[in-house]
């Protein structure tokens, strides 16, 4: 569904770069413990022309360093059977061209959609393009309750109000199919 969505979003003349290996990393520094949840599952695409992109996440993607973390992650809060992806879809709002060779700062605005809501965010991040890939890295806080999570009030001590999360991209141009 992910890919099929990706090459029906974007028309067939632009230059699309895909990613299927997007590492997405959340963290939470607390006083009893810090939690880090990693996935290097997440699938992305970036349309050179109109600087839209997309990323999806499964959820049951997210590693801890604990398993009881990770079940309660996947069953008491976001809900992965229920909720099964995580999607952002935004578009860099800077003037830049992503064909040139070079490192640019950006600020990349969309929405964020987790546990069913979507939330607009806007982050600043970077892009450096070289001439047979683009790598991205950007760093934002999201609020679970923003997003429907409920934590409950004996576990608030454990997670920090807003969570860090830490996406990294390398992309390749979409192959073009022959005629």
């Amino acid at each position: 569904m992910g890919m099929l969505f990706l090459l029906y979003a974007f028309p067939a003349l632009t230059q699309i770069y895909i990613c299927r290996n997007a590492e997405v990393t959340f963290f939470s520094s607390a006083p009893i413990e810090d939690i880090k949840g990693e996935s290097s599952t997440a699938l992305s695409a970036l349309n050179v022309d109109s600087k839209e992109v997309y990323f999806k996440v499964p959820i049951r993607s997210f590693n801890f360093h604990s398993s009881l973390m990770q079940e309660h992650f996947n069953e008491d809060y976001l809900e992965s059977d229920k909720f099964p992806y995580a999607e952002f879809k935004g578009k860099i709002i800077d003037n830049i061209d992503l064909t040139k060779p070079g490192t640019y700062m950006v600020t990349v605005e969309g929405n964020l959609t987790i546990h069913n809501v979507t939330k607009t965010y806007a982050t600043k991040g970077s892009v450096e393009v070289k001439p047979d890939s683009i790598t991205t890295h950007a760093v934002f806080n999201i609020k679970p309750e923003d997003h429907g999570v409920k934590i409950p009030t004996l576990l608030t001590k454990n997670l920090a109000e807003n969570l860090q999360v830490t996406v990294d991209a390398t992309y390749h141009p979409r192959p073009v199919a022959s005629k």
